[in-house]
């Protein structure tokens, strides 16, 4: 029930051979499980895995991965299911011989009895690989929420397969080129967005997506999708908090029967105190809580945090991050983070995972809230533009013609601009570090790719042509923002200090109710996440149940000072960097952040984070 890392070939590679790369791909996997390899070949397939020592006893029974009774399916995978006794009693009544309590048991008998249309019935995190021998094709399948990573690739007809990126590089198999359309859409968002990875040819395979490949055609579909509005709540106003907390607890009861000395994450938001103050009500004894900090009052929310947790009589085990701290841990922290995310909060949640893990073997959570129940505060930005929206266009037109004679900074000119372009033109996520302009000057002229923008994002928005704004921005946010940066941090922190991540707001049965929420109800021009700080007014102190969303604050524009700019500088002017970056874009950069003419930290952060995932993950 703790993550396991898994890889695999099928093709025409002789056994011998793909055995021997295999057992390589797992290797560099060991942090995902324990570093005993079971591996097993069958006619054109070689696939393995690192089990985690819960399942070792299982694993070695059969010296090799899961078989169903007629041993011709085998499955490699990590899954994590939370309703492993109703599942378990549904294949019972239908004659299934259950030989073990393991969750990928459960997994192999479900898609003997109703393949991948079963899948809808599991509550939980999975990423697996089924091989039908019978048949001679193999199916892979990941979580609808994109928690438990899959990464696969094609070389002629062989298909390599593997829980991380580093997993398919180590297979020698791979092509180191960086994805040029990638790197590009990293650049605005902070992170790459699925399907594509920043390695040329290499895919991951989107939540609720699963994958059949018969070793000459792949065919990847969607079995789960979360839209907004399909069906109508239609409990009166007054039940519906009732009901929100009831599916909350209920997802928090589940999830704390499969852990192992539980532990959770705790930041100053409403979120993750929702999470510790009902796990304080239903388990004995209390958790310890883990959380971060900086050395920077104003970005500091550990004073906060040490009045909630005196308040509830729960431990709490925090950290000062610093600059020096980043210096000391950057080589490991890159070669974990597996792709360049540039959100500057994966660094401290790798710090506050290492410190947990002393503790605990289970960390509780609090990602998708935001995205599910409305809780950015730049989804009230609809609801303002609302109001300029009423004034006839002709006038805003006139208007904003005479404010672009005005310099940039004049008070109102950009929230005019906004009002006056499509939601499709002006959101792309919750991150927008470079606009496309300055990402297009900062490349080399033989990795820039104009269109990649667009290409991502109009597809997306064309599927949700009828939605309202909010809606729109929350549904964008969990196809890309969620899935590539929010989730690929989560996963990758915890699993590289051994530690399974349980994210209560991470469940169907809460996210289906979420997303069927009026929008009154998630985002109003003076409040997000209304629902969900309803639910809570019982079970959290006022101070918490209305606090404003700050998204664990980080300090990069201090960061890029005195000695780490020192430090940072000759990165950033090296050779390796030249090859992507025009070396006069990152000097002007740094030259207007040592003037202060404008604060450039999170750009900085951006392109030190990809130039050195190039060096610890791809040239390694």
């Amino acid at each position: 029930m703790i993550m396991s890392g898994f890889a695999g070939i099928l093709g025409e590679i002789p056994s011998e051979i793909r055995k021997n790369k295999v057992m390589k791909m797992l290797n560099v996997l060991e942090y995902r499980g324990e570093n005993k390899e079971m591996i097993t070949s069958f006619k054109n397939i070689t696939m393995g895995i690192n089990p985690f020592n819960n399942k070792l006893k299982s694993f070695e029974q059969n010296l090799r991965p899961y078989v169903n009774e007629r041993k011709n399916l085998l499955l490699v995978g990590d899954v994590s299911i939370f309703n492993i006794q109703e599942l378990r009693k549904y294949l019972n009544d239908r004659g299934h011989d259950l030989m073990t309590w393991d969750d990928e048991e459960i997994i192999l008998h479900l898609f003997e009895e109703g393949g991948v249309d079963s899948l809808e019935m599991i509550n939980g995190y999975y990423s697996f690989v089924i091989y039908d021998s019978n048949s001679d094709y193999i199916i892979g399948a990941r979580d609808p929420f994109g928690v438990k990573p899959f990464y696969y690739h094609f070389n002629e007809n062989d298909m390599i397969f593997s829980s991380e990126l580093k997993g398919l590089l180590a297979s020698g198999l791979v092509k180191k080129n960086v994805n040029i359309n990638t790197l590009n859409l990293f650049l605005v968002l902070q992170y790459p967005p699925e399907p594509e990875s920043m390695v040329e040819n290499v895919y991951r395979l989107p939540g609720g997506h699963c994958i059949v490949y018969d070793g000459k055609v792949s065919k990847v579909s969607q079995f789960k999708n979360f839209e907004f509005g399909l069906k109508s709540n239609k409990l009166i106003k007054e039940e519906i908090p009732e009901k929100t907390r009831e599916l909350f607890i209920k997802s928090i009861e589940d999830q704390l029967k499969t852990s192992n000395r539980p532990g959770a994450f705790l930041s100053s938001g409403i979120d993750s105190a929702s999470v510790v103050a009902n796990i304080k009500n239903l388990y004995e004894p209390d958790i310890p809580t883990f959380s971060a900090g900086f050395h920077s009052p104003r970005f500091d929310e550990l004073e906060f945090i040490k009045k909630f947790v005196s308040d509830l009589g729960i431990l709490n085990y925090q950290l000062i991050i610093s600059t020096n701290t980043i210096k000391q841990n950057h080589d490991k922290f890159f070669w974990y983070l597996d792709e360049p995310v540039a959100d500057p909060s994966a660094f401290g949640l790798y710090m506050v995972a290492s410190l947990a893990k002393d503790h605990v073997d289970t960390v509780f959570s609090g990602e998708g809230a935001d995205e599910f129940f409305g809780g950015y505060n730049i989804y009230q930005e609809p609801l303002a533009l609302n109001k300029v929206k009423r004034v006839p266009r002709p006038f805003l037109n006139n208007t904003m013609k005479v404010l672009n004679l005005f310099p940039k900074h004049i008070k109102g000119k950009n929230f005019l601009k906004r009002a006056l372009t499509p939601l499709s033109k002006r959101y792309y996520g919750n991150a927008y570090i470079f606009s496309p302009e300055e990402k297009d000057k900062l490349l080399v002229s033989n990795y820039r790719k104009s269109d990649a923008l667009n290409n991502k994002f109009t597809p997306i928005y064309d599927e949700i042509s009828s939605y309202d704004e909010v809606s729109a921005m929350q549904y964008i946010d969990m196809k890309t923002w969620m899935a590539g940066d929010i989730m690929v941090k989560a996963d990758r922190m915890l699993s590289a200090n051994s530690l399974k991540l349980c994210a209560p707001f991470l469940n169907q049965d809460l996210c289906e109710w979420a997303v069927n929420l009026p929008r009154q109800w998630r985002v109003s021009n003076k409040e997000t996440k209304i629902a969900l700080r309803k639910a809570m007014n019982t079970t959290l102190p006022k101070e918490s149940s209305s606090r404003k969303k700050l998204g664990f604050p980080v300090p990069t524009d201090y960061w890029f000072d005195g000695e780490f700019l020192k430090w940072t500088k000759e990165i950033l002017l090296s050779k390796e960097s030249e090859q992507f970056f025009k070396i006069t874009e990152i000097e002007r950069l740094i030259s207007e952040h040592e003037s202060k003419t404008k604060l450039n930290g999170r750009k900085l952060w951006t392109i030190l984070t990809f130039i050195l995932w190039n060096h610890f993950v791809l040239k390694r």
